[in-house]
């Protein structure tokens, strides 16, 4: 088999685990890609600066940050992902470092299961296609509230005076929807949840929409906003201006080999959750 390895050396500090991870699969008799943002920790092994077609599954070795950084890329040559939690809850990880070697031999002997996850496709103001796992974020950018106008395959749904609006997919529900008061869903939902973000109106309320529908956030003349993917600022715009959001025809796959429960690892979120224990970079 080739792996593709993706490893977040702020969380794997020198890389240490994911070298104990290249070398079990190497003496397996495996072939070793390492994305080039490790590099300087494996010489003479194979370096690459995205997955390809030709690999048949990706070791993330990080949290739940690490994974949004690599999922993308992943999806769009259909490659399932496994993942290693380093970080706290690790919604999206699958293997503990403990019993790593176990994992991986599962891996190897094709033991596992895959679990599809959407991705949102969004149209930027200046015309570009971008992707997210989680969420579509339309932040201000300036200290000044923006006004927005919220569509629906054109139809209109509601005005919000605020600080941003966010769509996200129901992966993506327990994270930045969830600390705005979005409500959480099942990522076996084909819904999407709508989330204004500090809304000046007493009305305000979050939205669950249909998986055939195209969201088109509007932005009013004069606002000033950075419109954010999965965490990622990718544009920064002046209004008028418009962002559209909608499920994406490419979806991520991730690989489960155990039991994995996202109801126990959501209410064991909702317990530990704290203002520095979810940061990742």
């Amino acid at each position: 088999m080739r792996f593709y390895i993706y490893a977040n050396p702020k969380k794997d500090v020198d890389c240490v685990f994911t070298k104990k991870i290249v070398d079990f699969l190497c003496d397996g008799g495996n072939r070793v890609c390492v994305h080039e943002r490790a590099a300087r920790f494996f010489p003479g092994r194979e370096i690459v600066s995205a997955p390809s077609t030709d690999c048949d599954v990706a070791i993330v070795v990080g949290g739940d940050g690490t994974i949004l950084s690599a999922a993308v890329d992943c999806a769009k040559v259909n490659l399932p992902v496994f993942g290693f939690n380093l970080g706290h809850v690790g919604f999206l990880t699958e293997g503990e470092p403990t019993a790593y070697a176990d994992a991986l031999i599962k891996l190897q002997s094709g033991k596992f299961k895959k679990e599809s996850r959407a991705l949102l496709r969004c149209r930027l103001p200046g015309g570009k296609d971008i992707y997210a796992l989680n969420d579509v974020v339309v932040e201000r950018s300036t200290g000044k509230m923006i006004t927005v106008k919220i569509f629906s395959n054109g139809s209109y749904i509601d005005s919000h005076r605020c600080d941003g609006f966010i769509v996200s997919t129901p992966t993506g529900s327990t994270a930045y929807s969830l600390s705005a008061g979005g409500p959480i869903v099942s990522p076996t939902a084909e819904v999407l949840a709508l989330t204004p973000i500090n809304s000046h109106s007493l009305h305000s309320k979050p939205m669950i929409v249909g998986k055939s529908e195209r969201i088109t956030v509007s932005v009013e003349s004069g606002n000033k906003i950075t419109v954010f993917a999965d965490g990622k600022s990718v544009e920064n715009a002046i209004g008028p201006a418009s962002v559209q959001v909608e499920f994406s025809n490419v979806t991520a796959t991730f690989i489960r080999t155990d039991g994995y429960n996202f109801y126990e690892k959501l209410l064991k979120k909702l317990n530990t959750w704290s203002t520095d224990n979810n940061i990742e970079e």
